[in-house]
């Protein structure tokens, strides 16, 4: 895993990294996975709030002009 940015929950528990491998990370403070989920693209700018991580995850080749960001939960 190789993590492009990460946020530490409000709690300071848990640490959630979205890598530039599609993947976001969910860690605990001894460095234990949670979870981990396929975010479908890339994904940048994790958040995380009382009510869940949100991050946006960029879709599509910038190339041709495909590429477009969604927000994931």
């Amino acid at each position: 895993m190789t993590p492009r940015l990460a946020a530490l929950s409000p709690k300071g528990d848990v640490l959630y990294a979205a890598t530039s491998s599609v993947d976001l990370y969910a860690l605990s403070d001894r460095g234990e996975d949670h979870w981990k989920a396929d975010l479908g693209g890339a994904g940048l700018d994790p958040l995380a709030t009382a009510d869940g991580v949100y991050c946006t995850v960029v879709e599509g080749d910038s190339a041709d002009g495909s590429q477009r960001l969604r927000l994931c939960r």
